[in-house]
Order: structure tokens, then C-alpha cells, then sequence
């Protein structure tokens, strides 16, 4: 017997890299755009996680890219959040050793990127609390040459 899958399933995206902003539709047939809100907790760290770490060149853009739309979309509270992520890998990250340390801190800098993006002027109020631990990263990385 053969069953018919929708075209935008989750197994459809993820296994052949289809936009990534579909999977909210797979979940949900309801889903509207202009609510990332309700939607940025579930989003997030995928797409962190398949930007840091997809073999496809082209998965790890299409993830960039999708995080960049949601992070300019979100309220104070939930970009709080993002942030406040970043803010952890970071200290989790911040050891000598590369594997889940330097896949951290590569997910703690390319978000906070997107987070400075998005955040434009506003986020030099950030900079006090991730200023030491990037420059700890880079004493670090500095040290090693």
C-alpha cells in the first residue's frame, strides 16, 4: 500500500533541504509568518544546531538565512532568550578543547551575529556581557599559534 505524503512534511524538508521556514507549516496548517513569537522557542535551536552543523553547504545557508528572519522578527523577550542562549555557549564553550566546545562557540557567534543584525544600535547593551568571554576565546585562540 502506498501512502501519499504531503509535499512539505518534516521528513520531506529536512531529508532533501527544502526552506526550512516550511516546517512550521508541516507542523502546523494554521501557522501564520507574522507570529514568530509563539514559534521561536520550537525554531531556534534546529536551526542553530543545522547551521553550525549540516555536511550541506547549501542546508547550512538555507538555516542562516531562516534564523536571520526570525531573529528580526522576535519581541524583546524572546530575542532576551536568543541571546541569553549565546550567552551560555559561550561559557560552556570557553574551554581549550575544539569538538562540542568550538561547535559552540561557532553557534554563539554566528547567532549573536544575526542577534546584532537584527538588534542594529541596540545591541551595544549586550556587548558588557559577552565581551569577556569572546575575548577569553580569542586570547585563547591567539595563545595557540
Amino acid at each position: 500500500m502506498h501512502t501519499h505524503r504531503s509535499p512539505h512534511s518534516i521528513h520531506d524538508i529536512i531529508s532533501s533541504s527544502q526552506p526550512l521556514l516550511l516546517i512550521p507549516h508541516a507542523c502546523n496548517p494554521h501557522y501564520h509568518h507574522s507570529q514568530p513569537q509563539a514559534q521561536s522557542d520550537l525554531l531556534l535551536m534546529p536551526l542553530v544546531v543545522r547551521m553550525v552543523n549540516d555536511s550541506s553547504s547549501k542546508a547550512r545557508a538555507a538555516a542562516g538565512d531562516v534564523l536571520r528572519s526570525l531573529l528580526s522578527r522576535l519581541e524583546p523577550p524572546q530575542m532576551d532568550r536568543a541571546f541569553a542562549y549565546c550567552r551560555a555557549w559561550l561559557e560552556r564553550g570557553g574551554g581549550q578543547s575544539g569538538g562540542a566546545d568550538a561547535a559552540l562557540r561557532r553557534a554563539a557567534a554566528q547567532t549573536l551575529g544575526f542577534v546584532a543584525e537584527a538588534e542594529a544600535g541596540r545591541f551595544g547593551r549586550r556587548l558588557g556581557e559577552v565581551a569577556p568571554a569572546l575575548l577569553r576565546i580569542l586570547q585563547r585562540q591567539v595563545g595557540h599559534c
